[in-house]
């Protein structure tokens, strides 16, 4: 048996979850975009899930223009105990990388963009399929 309020406040229950599942969806998409109408569109997108939520309940992490979202501090946590796969720091754990590292690998950015727009570059792709078959590049 069940009542207006009852309804009322089941419905409000399910808005609010769908809203919080909204919330990390835009936190997580929104950081992975560096364009500015993607960025604006998730912004967009996380502001109308949270009006739905308290503010309690708001994502800690916020969506910034062109920056991928803040680690948790349990990601955090857990990032800094794997081994860092390559580098002068390779094999070593990331808490001891030092932060100068750190600061100074993101400052490579732009390379590391450059190197992804070069290999989806269709003639590189198939430079990358013959050396799979046994070819060389050179």
């Amino acid at each position: 048996m069940s009542n207006k309020f009852t309804d009322k406040v089941a419905a409000r229950v399910a808005a609010r979850h769908a809203a919080a599942i909204v919330c990390e969806m835009a936190v997580e998409e929104g950081g992975k975009f560096s364009t500015d109408a993607q960025t604006e569109f998730w912004k967009a997108i996380l502001g109308v899930a949270m009006a739905a939520l308290p503010e309690e309940h708001h994502p800690v992490r916020v969506v910034e223009k062109g920056r991928r979202a803040a680690m948790s501090n349990d990601e955090a946590t857990v990032f800094e105990a794997e081994p860092m796969p390559f580098g002068k720091w390779a094999n070593r754990l990331v808490a001891e990388v030092p932060l100068d590292y750190f600061d100074w690998l993101i400052g490579q950015d732009s390379f590391h963009a450059k190197a992804e727009r070069y290999m989806r570059n269709p003639r590189v792709q198939r430079e990358v399929a013959q050396a799979a078959g046994g070819e060389s590049r050179e």
